[in-house]
């Protein structure tokens, strides 16, 4: 098999090391320490499921670029893909700038790795 879109495939491998991150770093540092925390079972659950389904979408959207790299695939499907990874890593800029003030914008620091996944899908659409 030969890379057809290498932005695609980079992407699509960054993506990948950020699911495991997501899956294996969040679950000790996010998800455990949330589930002590005292609150509705009900909320607490939407949550829960919440984690998981960014987990599974991760791994799809891994999945969707890297197979892109060598496939011909959408230009709109990879660009829609790429803008949701964008304004994922401005949602968590803003999300910090609102919690957090007076500090730097890299307290929330999953933008440092949504950005780029963004970023370079959207050079592969224009490649």
């Amino acid at each position: 098999m030969t890379i057809i879109n290498g932005w695609w495939f980079v992407a699509g491998l960054l993506c990948t090391f950020t699911a495991f991150v997501h899956l294996l770093a969040g679950q000790k540092t996010i998800v455990e320490p949330f589930l002590e925390v005292s609150m509705d079972k009900g909320v607490k659950g939407v949550l829960f499921a919440c984690w998981h389904m960014v987990s599974i979408t991760l791994f799809v959207y891994a999945l969707a670029l890297l197979w892109a790299g060598f496939e011909p695939l959408n230009l709109t499907l990879i660009g829609l893909i790429s803008v949701q990874f964008v304004l994922s890593a401005l949602t968590f800029v803003a999300v910090c700038r609102y919690l957090f003030p007076h500090k730097h914008w890299f307290v929330l620091p999953q933008s440092i790795l949504l950005m780029p996944i963004g970023v370079l899908g959207l050079i592969g659409c224009l490649v």
